[in-house]
């Protein structure tokens, strides 16, 4: 009997093999949301069962047992996936989180009606066993799910299991869907990006590639064009793009206006926070985050909601109250910085040397806080020239920019090689 764990990884490695791709500790790791080591440890169980051949950070192939299990898992999901999402129509990703816990706990019987259920009232056809629309007939209507033969009727409704990779007329098949929900996984994608500024070329050729659930880090000596990139990106108009294109979430925001790609879902924290007389702390969010939302703020839910998320940063609640950034110290207005990210929760943080001038203890509560922000359907990026707020994050990439180009990817141990022997081996 496999483990919740184990059927996880073992669904995920069928998948890559059915979409012939790799299955590399490397791949899983980021589809999962989990790390390398974490993978390999999990991998190394399921070769110890006999489910997949490997070495140590290898190539992973399914052994014909795993092949059996794995096709097993995936077809009892499919199942659920298909109940939940086209019946009970829950949200697609509620539905998988579900399809998940559901598929555990239902036997075989049971699972058997509710393919037939399911496929008979969406009307789901194969793709692969030679349906025929004029003829109304599947030339391949027996499938087998869980060592058991089932036969469908193939008069009147005609119902189908989604082994067939079946799909209902005029919606994705579940193999799209599936394959959507995790392999289509990019938030940001900058290619072949130049820019200039004050009549100086400063990027020239940056590419870069933030998929959800990531925490990436640009590093660099001065005047490499990391504060550049994130105001590119942003579209500052001081900031002239001559080449290139920058795509959010499936969309090209390349020519977009500033304000525009801050309501789509990314936001930016600066070097130096400005000071705002007049307009306090609460009044500024609020109606950020109205701006940002399109939607009422609740006074009262808001102000508590602010509240918890300044106890957890360390910092008066009576701030609240207090112009914006008006005689606040540097680590209290990096702190505001974060404060405004966790109230307005964007897609993207691009945090712009959130950690320069700041003591040990305020870099852990930094820390602290861009941890409560990410989770597996948002990202960030963090540009700096240092490693303290590395510490206390894990970051999935580090990237090296040197004279406008990306020279170096690695993980933190790539932060680490910059912080004992500088930029000098990367620069031309």
């Amino acid at each position: 009997m496999l483990t919740k764990t184990q059927e996880e990884y073992l669904k995920t490695i069928y998948i890559l093999q059915n979409e012939e791709k790799k299955a590399r500790v490397t791949d899983i790791a980021k589809i999962l949301n989990k790390t390398k080591p974490t993978v390999n440890y999990a991998i190394t169980n399921l070769k110890e069962a006999g489910l997949v051949n490997y070495k140590t950070y290898g190539d992973i192939s399914l052994t014909d047992m795993g092949k059996k299990y794995g096709k097993k898992i995936l077809e009892a999901y499919d199942i659920v996936y298909l109940f939940l999402n086209g019946i009970l129509e829950l949200e697609p990703d509620k539905a998988e989180s579900e399809a998940e816990k559901i598929k555990m706990a239902i036997n075989d019987e049971t699972l058997n009606k509710l393919a037939k259920y399911t496929h008979k009232t969406l009307g789901l056809y194969s793709l692969e066993c030679g349906y025929d629309i004029n003829n109304e007939k599947c030339r391949s209507c027996v499938r087998r799910t869980r060592n058991k033969k089932i036969e469908f009727e193939e008069k009147g409704d005609r119902p189908h299991f989604p082994h067939c990779r079946g799909r209902t007329l005029g919606r994705p098949g579940i193999k799209q869907q599936r394959k959507d929900r995790i392999m289509n996984n990019n938030l940001l994608e900058v290619k072949d990006l130049y820019v200039n500024a004050e009549g100086k070329e400063i990027l020239k050729g940056m590419n870069l590639k933030v998929n959800k659930g990531e925490i990436h880090v640009i590093m660099g000596p001065n005047g490499s064009g990391k504060s550049t990139t994130a105001n590119a990106i942003l579209n500052n108009p001081s900031y002239i793009k001559t080449n290139g294109t920058i795509t959010f979430d499936g969309e090209d925001i390349t020519n977009s206006k500033t304000d525009e790609i801050a309501r789509k879902g990314i936001f930016m924290s600066f070097q130096l926070p400005e000071e705002i007389p007049g307009v306090s702390v609460t009044n500024f969010l609020k109606y950020a985050k109205n701006k940002v939302t399109g939607k009422p703020v609740k006074i009262f839910e808001f102000k508590n909601e602010l509240k918890k998320y300044m106890e957890e940063l360390s910092m008066n609640p009576s701030y609240m109250e207090r112009s914006l950034n008006v005689g606040f110290s540097g680590g209290e207005k990096k702190k505001n910085e974060i404060l405004q990210l966790l109230v307005l929760n964007p897609k993207l943080a691009i945090l712009d040397e959130t950690d320069s001038g700041l003591d040990v203890d305020a870099i852990k509560t930094v820390s602290k806080g861009i941890e409560m922000f990410k989770n597996k359907k948002n990202a960030v990026l963090i540009i700096t020239h240092n490693t303290k707020i590395l510490s206390n994050l894990k970051p999935d990439y580090v990237h090296v920019l040197v004279d406008g180009k990306i020279v170096k990817t690695g993980d933190y141990k790539l932060a680490k090689e910059i912080e004992e022997n500088g930029y000098s081996k990367y620069k031309n």
